[in-house]
């Protein structure tokens, strides 16, 4: 077995940047900017919602008043609630609570209380008060991390997250 030696990076010249994930702010930059996100649905998916859409309301037409659904019917409806749920499960994925939405990017003061809604974040610490958007805030203490090591989970490598998921056995062969 041979092993590929690649050169080691040559560091970045220019300013780093944070960037975090929100919901009110798709993407928060430690430079006080935002950008979007995609669409929570595809394309294909979006026109296959839309098609279904028509068709439930031709199925739901055609039926009497008081008569049962039809399987065809049923089938549609579980198939429109199926595609909901995979935009909003893609959008709750999105969102994320994390110790860099609480932790003041000015003086490092943590506190719940310090993110008094989704997009507004103001410092509880008496000699602080710093006030600014919570994902910019998140953002800047994200860039302050540059160089340390920053898990999904949002600790910043001096303690161990805790793992989510169940142990699994290893499968047998």
């Amino acid at each position: 077995m041979s092993r590929a030696r690649y050169p080691s990076p040559h560091p970045h010249p220019g300013p780093t940047v944070g960037m975090d994930r929100g919901i009110a702010k798709p993407l928060a930059l430690s430079d006080g900017t935002f950008r979007d996100h995609a669409p929570w649905l595809s394309k294909g998916e979006t026109e296959r919602l839309r098609r279904l859409e028509k068709s439930k309301e031709r199925k739901r037409r055609a039926r009497k008043p008081g008569e049962a659904n039809s399987r065809r019917l049923t089938r549609t409806y579980d198939q429109i609630a199926q595609l909901r749920a995979t935009a909003k499960r893609r959008a709750v994925d999105w969102q994320h609570k994390t110790t860099t939405s609480r932790r003041c990017s000015v003086c490092g003061f943590i506190t719940p209380g310090s993110r008094e809604s989704q997009a507004r974040f103001v410092c509880k610490n008496p000699d602080c008060g710093y006030e600014t958007n919570a994902d910019t805030n998140a953002g800047r203490n994200i860039d302050h991390a540059a160089g340390q090591a920053v898990s999904g989970r949002g600790d910043f490598g001096v303690t161990r997250s805790k793992k989510r998921q169940p142990l699994t056995q290893p499968h047998a062969a």
